[in-house]
């Protein structure tokens, strides 16, 4: 996985947000709107964990949100079932 997206759908009245710990980073959901982070640079250096989030509990109300994955090397010959947890290739992993 190289980059997250996560949409916010529907927002709670109180709470909800997402919280990157490790950035100093708090952002307070809006509806329609979308967060978009990347763990890997230009460089191809993947972060150091600047990327780690967390849902913050709600309060009052609901919130629902879709998230997209972003996975390098992916392709119509080579779906993301090919590879495990760790960006590996299945085929690449010794048994």
């Amino acid at each position: 996985r190289v980059a997250t997206m996560v949409m916010y759908c529907t927002i709670p009245e109180k709470g909800g947000s997402t919280q990157f710990m490790n950035a100093g980073i708090h952002i307070v959901p809006e509806r329609g709107s979308a967060v978009f982070f990347s763990y890997m640079s230009n460089q191809k250096i993947m972060d150091k964990g600047f990327t780690r989030h967390s849902g913050c509990p709600v309060i009052k109300g609901k919130k629902q949100i879709v998230t997209q994955w972003m996975r390098m090397g992916v392709t119509s010959e080579t779906p993301w079932t090919s590879y495990n947890t760790l960006g590996i290739k299945h085929s690449e992993v010794e048994e």
